[in-house]
């Protein structure tokens, strides 16, 4: 017969079971997905500042709207 704590499922680890190793690649993965999402950020801003009035007007923005968002920096999101 199974006692009540062989029956407990624990769904998280407890600090002591962390490996540093494991975080540590995790966090150069975070790294890496943020790297990336700038990178694209950058250069598709690059390219709305390239954009003629009628591509514009066809996604529905004017040209001082894509002037505001192709001068935000990399880092920051278009919700600012």
């Amino acid at each position: 017969m199974k006692s009540a704590t062989q029956n407990t499922i624990h769904y998280f680890p407890t600090r002591a079971r962390l490996n540093p190793k494991d975080s540590a690649v995790a966090f150069i993965i975070r790294m890496a997905k943020v790297v990336r999402q700038w990178s694209d950020r950058a250069s598709q801003r690059r390219r709305l500042s390239c954009m003629t009035p009628r591509e514009l007007n066809d996604i529905g923005i004017t040209a001082e709207q894509a002037w505001n968002e192709a001068a935000k920096p990399f880092w920051q999101t278009c919700w600012r």
